[in-house]
């Protein structure tokens, strides 16, 4: 009996419990940074309010919902007064540290501790708490193990894009997709606005509403009649995300992607794509019929760019440019950049012209000057400007960030960017283009010879590839693209995205030494259950659930 309890009191002494719960497995996405067992369990039953000071009643209100709608009964939100009560929960923020979005959540026998050096990282101690309402097997949890957090994000840029441009969302789709994502610790809204498909931004200046009226009436399968976003409800879109420590980051691409503001002002193309598009010219056009100015239904990438060479271009955006800055407060604006074809500049007059004056050789060296003037643009509204990386413009503002996003090419990209002093993103078509189908033969169809991006291959991320710590300090972090050309609801981006985006916020937020797949695959489990039990139709992962999914 003596020598038992010898035993028994040399494993507290080295664990600091005594038959401590198995935390590492608890449905904690992304996985933290240090998770400690302590002593004990926390009955659900037993909390029975919120202590929070008023500034920060919005995360209060987050843990009281989500707990109301899995319990059915409503936790009271009082005013925090420094007490920490029985079957409390009490939240802090500002409590110090360089990270505004580390936190440290301590659960006890009898309350709940969360400090966030911030408002964000008291939100994510919240998110974390919220997940340990879940059960291993995806149900209502009836107690939690004590335990300690400290916690804080490798990456502070983990996003997520939606393309409502290809194809338009309504704004409370959009809402709903901002609270499922700010749960999983994403703090970024990448948010595609232009394309070839569609403008979806309401513009008050009267020279230019005839982007709204024109790119907003096609690839709008929905009963919103306008097909474009007011810029009220953008604005109040931006209000709603940030009560989730969601940053909404606008795009509008350029110089290609650009078929939407063409249609609407055809004279701001080149005067070659005019030409060919003149009446008369459909033999001529019919050799060239990317350039055929029309607003596109179809995936694709055009072959008619705004005119580098054209002073006027270059004024009309200074207008566009001005009012959606008004609109999103963001410093971070993106501009597009990629598949820009430059054909229609090597038979430009203007364009090369300017190349001739400027002493370019290539028409690539045109695309660094077309950004050059756009940035100039951007830095009077305080803006640093983000682009889709390509590896064959020779130069980039030197204020930019960089998107690495062409399959196999992201260490290329990471290597360059640092060497030339830009930052950047990684979304690596590889592991996070979502729009890819999960399985072979999965969705979207027609599958236009996509590749598949599995569960599995998307958690394989590591946006620092294996280098050095000090080599990592210009990659900002990650994001997962949800381009729209299919996405023809919630439900299906849904569907895309979860449980793929779980893999990928965990890339950006957990260290590499904390990282397991197989660890992942078991915290992930009852999360996708909850998803589908909280209305997030997920795909049922192979990896997971085996041939036959969850039935």
């Amino acid at each position: 009996m003596k020598l038992k309890l010898v035993v028994l009191a040399a494993a507290f002494i080295f664990t600091g419990t005594l038959f401590a719960a198995d935390v590492s497995t608890l449905p904690i996405v992304p996985a933290p940074k240090e998770i400690r067992a302590g002593t004990g369990t926390l009955a659900i039953g037993k909390l029975n309010a919120i202590y929070v000071k008023k500034q920060n009643a919005n995360i209060a209100k987050f843990i009281q919902e989500n707990f109301k709608s899995r319990y059915g009964r409503q936790l009271a939100i009082r005013e925090y007064s420094g007490d920490t009560p029985e079957g409390g929960i009490v939240i802090t923020a500002g409590n110090g540290g360089k990270n505004p979005e580390a936190y440290m959540m301590k659960i006890s026998a009898g309350k709940v501790s969360i400090k966030g050096s911030g408002v964000p990282g008291a939100f994510y101690g919240a998110c974390s708490l919220v997940q340990l309402f879940v059960d291993e097997n995806g149900g209502n949890a009836k107690t939690i193990p004590a335990l300690e957090i400290k916690d804080a994000p490798r990456f502070g840029y983990r996003g997520l894009m939606l393309d409502p441009a290809r194809t338009f969302l309504p704004i409370e789709d959009v809402k709903k997709f901002i609270v499922t994502m700010a749960g999983f610790k994403f703090n970024t809204l990448h948010f595609h606005l232009s394309d070839d498909q569609g403008w979806r931004i309401e513009m008050k200046n009267p020279k230019l509403k005839k982007l709204h009226e024109i790119g907003g009436a096609k690839n709008n399968p929905t009963k919103n009649k306008l097909g474009y976003y007011t810029q009220k409800e953008l604005k109040n879109l931006v209000a709603f995300a940030a009560k989730y420590n969601v940053e909404i980051v606008p795009e509008i691409d350029m110089p290609g992607h650009s078929m939407c503001v063409i249609t609407a002002f055809p004279n701001l193309t080149c005067q070659s794509v005019q030409e060919l598009n003149a009446k008369g010219k459909e033999t001529e056009l019919a050799k060239f019929p990317k350039m055929r100015i029309r607003i596109w239904s179809e995936p694709g990438v055009s072959e008619a760019l705004l005119c580098a060479g054209n002073p006027e271009v270059y004024k009309f955006y200074e207008s566009i440019l001005g009012e959606v800055c008004d609109i999103f407060p963001s410093k971070k604006f993106h501009i597009g950049g990629d598949e820009a074809p430059t054909k229609c500049w090597t038979m430009c007059e203007k364009c090369q012209k300017l190349m001739k004056a400027k002493s370019m050789t290539r028409p690539q060296e045109l695309m660094s000057y077309f950004f050059k003037e756009m940035n100039k643009i951007l830095m009077k509204k305080g803006k640093t400007p983000y682009y889709w990386y390509e590896l064959d413009v020779p130069e980039y503002p030197k204020n930019a960030v960089a998107y690495a996003w062409r399959m196999g090419l992201s260490v290329g990209a990471i290597n360059r960017a640092q060497k030339d002093g830009y930052g950047i993103v990684c979304a690596p078509g590889e592991y996070a283009y979502l729009d890819y189908p999960n399985i072979r033969g999965g969705i979207p169809q027609p599958n236009w010879g996509m590749p598949v991006t599995t569960f599995e291959q998307s958690y394989k991320l590591d946006p620092g590839y294996g280098r050095a710590e000090k080599d990592q300090a210009h990659i900002h972090g990650v994001e997962g693209t949800l381009w729209g050309e299919y996405m023809k609801d919630l439900d299906r981006i849904y569907y895309m995205a979860f449980p793929r985006a779980l893999a990928l916020v965990e890339a950006g937020w957990t260290p590499m030494e904390r990282r397991s797949w197989d660890n992942f695959k078991t915290r992930a489990k009852p999360v996708i259950l909850d998803l589908h039990k909280r209305g997030v139709p997920a795909y049922w992962p192979e990896e997971v659930y085996g041939k036959e999914g969850e039935k």
